[in-house]
């Protein structure tokens, strides 16, 4: 069976109230972890990804060797290495934007 994306909307058909649908607080969850990225400075988030990038070899090595708990964990720390990166690329365009207007 296939699993289908979260999304933000209820399904037509579904009979559940909105207040038991558990989507929303999963996205609410999400974009909280979100804004405690951004509020993040560059430097932190060098040591933030630096960091997941250990966790990673050490997941890697636990798959590898058969010692690895939760699996899933590979993706997650996958996922928050690219989100810390995309966070980092955008607040390097805003600047790099910032100083051509600035003509410097």
């Amino acid at each position: 069976m296939l699993q289908r994306k979260l999304c933000g909307w209820r399904r037509i058909s579904c009979r559940s109230r909105p207040a038991l649908s558990h989507v929303e607080a999963l996205v609410e969850t999400r974009s909280a972890h979100l804004k405690n990225l951004r509020a993040l400075t560059a430097d932190e988030l060098d040591t933030k990804v630096s960091d997941l990038k250990k966790d990673m070899f050490t997941l890697r090595f636990q798959l590898v060797t058969g010692r690895i708990e939760n699996p899933a964990k590979i993706r997650h720390t996958r996922r928050e290495i690219a989100r810390a990166k995309t966070i980092l690329s955008e607040t390097a365009r805003v600047t790099a934007g910032e100083r051509w207007e600035k003509g410097t």
